[in-house]
């Protein structure tokens, strides 16, 4: 196997590794969206009136959704900041990754045309 051999396969692995590294990047990205929108969902039902409920249950109801939504924003935050960290590491994984594939590609299309100019063929 020649070196020019060894690139291309080089540059097919990396290139591999890094779809690999970009659809974590988006699986991760696409989990903190859901808490982000789980938060706000949250948010918006709390704004919504209990209808047709007398003022002092509705008053009851209010405040034991008020209790839990806190709670629950409370696990929903921390899990945010969790999904945030694992997007943040992804995007740096598939940063490297996807430098490593151009790179390779780079050296694997050099190798190729100085292959084909030592040839004798037009370049």
């Amino acid at each position: 196997m020649t070196d020019r051999d060894r690139l291309a396969r080089l540059a097919a692995l990396t290139a591999a590794v890094s779809d690999a590294r970009l659809a974590a990047l988006a699986a991760a990205e696409g989990r903190r969206a859901a808490v982000a929108a789980a938060i706000a969902a949250l948010d918006a039902a709390a704004s919504r009136p209990a209808d047709g409920l007398d003022p002092v249950a509705a008053a009851a109801v209010a405040l034991r959704h008020r209790v839990w939504a806190e709670a629950r924003r409370s696990q929903l935050n921390a899990e945010l900041a969790r999904a945030s960290v694992a997007a943040i590491e992804a995007r740096a994984t598939a940063a490297r990754a996807f430098g490593r594939a151009q790179a390779f590609a780079t050296l694997a299309a050099a190798a190729g045309r100085d292959r084909r100019r030592g040839q004798g063929q037009p370049s």
